[in-house]
């Protein structure tokens, strides 16, 4: 047996020898210089059938046999020495791979795959600038200066006083701020190439805005400073409606001045993250992004009424002609809210054109001061000058400083519409409002209830009620308006 197997061994080999292709020549090149680019894997031999798959990195690949000549190879049918093409078979079915996401050669958010991309413009710090032009909520104030068709006291009613025929309220009730420009300006940065966590950061002011009312007169026009009189002490008694006189026929001459400014201004900080984008932030039209953090606000009005007038003639007990009376009641309220915050931007884009959505709401404290001050200078005709603290509407009663704090609810939402520029630069422009519940405004703080034998000149001492008080009422603002401005990525 160990001959006999030699022997088929012996055989075989002799077999493989006659059957095995001659050396290489252009005659009869390699198999493997008949298939581009493909390098012959080292099983490729004799035993391989003719028809199996050749394949370049797992890739079905048609082989091309150059036909051997009949001499030379007697197993093979007739040629014409003619290349015959085979086609392989199939390779093995394998998972197709994922098409990627075509991005430009060396961005940053090749990093994070093949399916993910910038968002939207290019740049992971980005800023805004935009001018506001917005309107506060009316302010409201008891009626402060008034003026009467009435120009003699020989009536049964007060001349000016809230109520009398004749009277017209030239200042107070709702006073409107008008439409008051500003500006706002947002930084932000993305951590991520990706930006998938950033932080944002803004702030917003509004221009110092007053509302100025003058009125001045030789006495006719007359003009008042009406007032509740709470004087059950009084000789005579007295209660109901009054006024303090500014000019009137024949007997004063002078101006009143009354301004109401505001000035409104705030800020926050943000952490901002990536809620949904689709597959890619670039390569979808949508994005929806969670913000959370920190809000401030600050509100600033102050409320004056100043008095200049002369007396031209004595009336009664009063003063002696030519006296002077400078008069200053003062209102000023501040209002602080600091509170966390949070909310969502979401922004929807096609072509060059988006369209963002944001809102947010803030809970908080707001730190609210009430200040009251108010004074009198009377100059005689001599020169002699009184000086007294507390003007008509200010008296010891309530003058003084004022602190609380409440809590504060404040919601904004804005809508912008734009258009993407440059893979930098866009520019938009829009509408947002702002609610901030429960602050003080000066107007609301005057106590028009006075007991006047607080004021110099009184024939009693004072007593009674303690009015003009302090009382602390808290109302709503809102301010909303427009606004335009760019944003550039970097």
């Amino acid at each position: 047996m160990r001959y006999a197997s030699a022997g088929i061994v012996g055989l075989g080999l002799a077999v493989g020898g006659w059957l095995s292709p001659p050396a290489n020549s252009a005659e009869n090149p390699p198999i493997a210089a008949s298939i581009p680019n493909a390098t012959m894997p080292a099983s490729v031999g004799l035993g391989r059938p003719v028809g199996k798959s050749l394949s370049v990195l797992g890739k079905p690949t048609p082989t091309t046999v150059r036909a051997q000549s009949p001499d030379r190879n007697p197993l093979l049918p007739p040629s014409d020495d003619k290349p015959v093409t085979v086609v392989a078979a199939s390779a093995p079915t394998e998972a197709p791979a994922p098409t990627p996401v075509t991005v430009a050669e060396g961005d940053p958010c090749l990093e994070c795959g093949p399916v993910t991309c910038i968002r939207g413009p290019a740049g992971n710090l980005y800023g805004t600038v935009e001018f506001l032009l917005w309107n506060l909520r009316d302010s409201k104030t008891p009626p402060l200066i008034t003026t009467s068709s009435v120009l003699t006291r020989n009536v049964p009613f007060i001349p000016g006083a809230i109520g009398s025929p004749g009277t017209v309220v030239l200042f107070g009730g709702d006073i409107d701020h008008g439409w008051t420009p500003g500006v706002r300006g947002t930084l932000g940065y993305w951590f991520d190439p990706c930006q998938t966590l950033g932080i944002e950061g803004g702030a917003f002011g509004l221009e110092h805005r007053g509302v100025t009312y003058v009125a001045g007169s030789e006495g006719n026009p007359p003009l008042f400073r009406p007032f509740f009189n709470n004087s059950p002490t009084l000789i005579p008694p007295f209660v109901g409606e009054d006024v303090q006189d500014v000019a009137f026929p024949n007997e004063l001459s002078g101006v009143v001045v009354a301004n109401l400014d505001s000035r409104l201004w705030g800020a926050d900080l943000n952490l901002r993250k990536s809620l949904c984008y689709g597959m890619t932030r670039r390569c979808t039209n949508y994005s929806v992004d969670l913000l959370g953090g920190f809000r401030f606000l600050s509100l600033s009005e102050t409320l004056q009424i100043d008095e200049d007038l002369i007396t031209r003639q004595q009336v009664d007990l009063g003063p002696p002609p030519g006296t002077r009376f400078v008069l200053h009641d003062e209102f000023r309220a501040d209002n602080r809210f600091f509170g966390g915050q949070l909310g969502a931007t979401a922004e929807f884009r096609r072509g060059i054109w988006f369209v963002n959505l944001r809102g947010l709401v803030a809970l908080g404290g707001t730190r609210q001061e009430v200040s009251i001050d108010g004074a009198t200078v009377a100059t005689a005709p001599n020169g002699q000058t009184l000086i007294r603290r507390g003007g008509l509407l200010t008296q010891p009663t309530n003058i003084g400083r004022y602190e609380r704090t409440v809590f504060s609810v404040v919601p904004e939402v804005g809508i912008n519409v734009g258009c993407q520029v440059t893979e930098g630069l866009r520019i938009f422009a829009g509408y947002s409002f702002l609610y901030w519940s429960n602050v003080v405004r000066p107007g609301e703080t005057v106590d028009r209830v006075v007991n006047v034998t607080q004021l110099p000149g009184s024939p009693v001492p004072f007593s009674g009620p303690a009015r003009p008080a302090f009382v602390w009422s808290d109302t709503d603002l809102w301010v909303h308006g427009l606004n335009a401005g760019l944003e550039l990525r970097y």
